[in-house]
């Protein structure tokens, strides 16, 4: 019995499912079949059974998952127990968007010294890396965008912000007249006007491409993706050249009636519409139940919540 095998067994039990549980793990999902496979060849019992195409645990599977469960949250607890005994407080945090990484950069560059004495570490990666990371005592806590709030019966999970999607174009557009193209009060609107479009989307194995996914099938039944690319700023390149819409989370500048001169910049050009009934994506810290937060960390934890905050996005969706 090694903690690998542990943690696959216990994401396999949450999901039900090798193919969800390989994502989440980061592993390929024959790779995680022939772990499972090796493991009930060892113990000579079977601790799933397949019903309708979803694995069930036994009775022998619950007993192994409790035993299996008390052994990670001894380990969580003494890599948590280990970092106090270090002479220089040392937080790992895991970041999984870029905006994320530009809000850290800000809290440091304000904090005159203030986390000089903590040794930073950073990690950037996808949010399932992150989270497995996590979960093996690897980060103190993460700051992840998914199209959900997640519920992790073994972490705090703490929402920080909802970010609403919209739908750009460039200004130029023949259909730009249908949306805004000046930042305030973000404007919504009747988005089937825009069903035979070319969209141009982020994969949809990101957040981003999943919540964009599911916006055109309730406005836009029958849309046609022309591409996808994996990168916000060459995305609103493409649209501000003329080429097709998109849609995407809808950055700080759409909300703002004075918006800073490299947001203009960056953005100009640009049309955008919000639909109907609002679509979000959801920043969430998260950090193991058995972590104790340092001081650091707790104010740390404040800053990144009160730039958040600055940008009033929630507070303009809800007007």
């Amino acid at each position: 019995m090694i903690l690998k095998e542990l943690e696959y067994l216990s994401e396999i039990a949450k999901y039900e499912s090798l193919s969800q549980a390989a994502r989440e793990l980061n592993v390929t999902q024959s790779a995680l079949s022939q772990c499972l496979a090796n493991l009930e060849a060892d113990l000579g019992m079977a601790l799933f059974t397949r019903v309708k195409n979803h694995l069930k645990i036994t009775p022998e599977g619950v007993l192994y998952l409790q035993t299996a469960r008390k052994m990670l949250a001894v380990r969580n607890a003494m890599y948590s127990r280990l970092q106090t005994y270090k002479g220089q407080s040392s937080i790992r945090i895991g970041l999984g968007s870029a905006y994320a990484i530009r809000v850290l950069s800000r809290i440091l560059l304000q904090s005159q010294g203030k986390y000089a004495h903590c040794d930073l570490s950073i990690t950037e990666g996808r949010s399932p890396a992150l989270l497995h990371q996590l979960n093996r005592g690897k980060l103190d806590f993460v700051i992840i965008v998914r199209d959900r709030l997640l519920e992790l019966p073994d972490c705090h999970v703490h929402l920080i912000r909802r970010d609403p999607f919209a739908l750009f174009l460039a200004s130029c557009h023949p259909l730009a007249s249908h949306a805004l193209s000046s930042p305030g009060v973000p404007v919504k609107g009747d988005l089937s006007c825009f069903k035979n479009e070319s969209f141009v989307l982020e994969p949809r194995e990101t957040t981003n491409g999943l919540v964009a996914l599911c916006l055109l099938e309730k406005y836009c039944p029958g849309f046609h993706v022309t591409c996808t690319i994996n990168d916000s700023v060459s995305l609103f390149d493409m649209i501000k050249s003329g080429f097709g819409a998109t849609i995407t989370s809808a950055p700080a500048f759409c909300f703002q009636k004075t918006p800073r001169p490299d947001e203009f910049l960056s953005h100009q050009g640009l049309s955008w519409l919000f639909p109907q009934q609002p679509f979000y994506r959801y920043v969430q810290l998260i950090y193991h139940k058995d972590h104790s937060v340092s001081p650091a960390e707790a104010s740390l934890f404040q800053e990144i919540q009160a730039i958040y905050d600055q940008d009033g996005i929630e507070q303009m969706m809800d007007e």
